[in-house]
C-alpha cells in the first residue's frame, strides 16, 4: 500500500494546482527571467536556465534544502519581501 493512499485529500495540493501555470517561463518579463536564472546559478549551481540537451549539463542534484531556500527566496522576491 502506497503511504499517501489513506492521507486523504491535502488542500495544499489543491492550492498549488490552481497556481501552476502552464509555459510560466514564458510568461515572466525578461527581468523576472534574469533574476530567476541568477537565484539558479547563485542557490543551485546551474549557470544557465535553457535545455543544453545533454543530461551532465541539463541535470544536477540538489539537495532538498537548497531546492526550499531558492523556493523560498523567489517566493518573497514575487510579493516583494526581500530575502536577508
Amino acid at each position: 500500500m502506497n503511504e499517501n493512499e489513506n492521507q486523504g485529500f491535502d488542500p495544499l495540493d489543491f492550492w498549488l494546482a490552481e497556481r501552476m501555470v502552464p509555459g510560466a517561463w514564458e510568461n515572466l518579463t525578461p527581468e523576472q527571467q534574469v533574476a530567476l536564472a541568477g537565484l539558479a546559478r547563485a542557490e543551485l549551481g546551474f549557470p544557465v536556465l535553457e535545455a543544453r540537451n545533454r543530461d551532465a549539463l541539463d541535470f544536477r542534484e540538489v539537495s532538498v534544502l537548497s531546492l526550499r531556500d531558492a523556493l523560498a527566496r523567489a517566493f518573497l522576491a514575487g510579493t516583494g519581501r526581500h530575502p536577508s
